[in-house]
């Protein structure tokens, strides 16, 4: 699991570049906080089964998924817009790929080249009923949680509240 908050204290949002590369998982949890995922972040794992991306990231970038040769299920969040050239290039196993959004959003996503082994499939269409599971304060996201009538669940972050502040004059000014 990758957490949502550094050691330092920090708010995750990001993974870099080539972070992952050549990594032995499986599966890892991505944090809700997650905003962009960079180039190769997780190309070359040879043994990573599943991922599921977090509602936020807007673009999976250039080789995100590049030869993860066993990676056979992902799920895409509604958020994504744009897929780079080569992010599912080499994911021979990739049978399933879920989607959060409908098929208009679906078809509306810029995916760059040499990705058949994504645009080679229908993505699973979910339908989400969204329950807030934890309510956002000014300090802390909150949560959602989202059935679909299969029976597949999803999650997504509830961004922060703004604080709203009401003066109230306590003593008449005497200038």
């Amino acid at each position: 699991e990758i957490p949502s908050v550094s050691p330092a204290g920090d708010i995750v949002t990001g993974i870099g570049n080539g972070a992952f590369t050549g990594a032995s998982f499986t599966s890892v949890a991505l944090p809700e906080t997650l905003e962009t995922i960079g180039n190769n972040a997780f190309a070359y794992n040879k043994v990573l089964k599943t991922m599921v991306i977090p509602e936020g990231v807007t673009t999976i970038n250039n080789y995100t998924f590049r030869n993860c040769s066993s990676l056979t299920t992902v799920t895409i969040p509604a958020s994504v817009i744009g897929i780079g050239n080569y992010a599912f290039n080499g994911c021979t196993a990739l049978t399933t790929v879920n989607y959060s959004g409908t098929a208009e959003q679906w078809s509306k996503i810029s995916v760059g080249s040499n990705n058949a082994p994504l645009t080679n499939l229908q993505p699973v269409i979910h339908s989400y009923n969204w329950v807030v599971t934890t309510e956002p304060t000014c300090t802390q996201t909150g949560l959602e949680t989202g059935t679909c009538a299969c029976g597949a669940t999803a999650t997504r972050v509830i961004p922060t509240i703004a604080h709203t502040y009401t003066w109230i004059e306590t003593a008449t000014s005497t200038c």
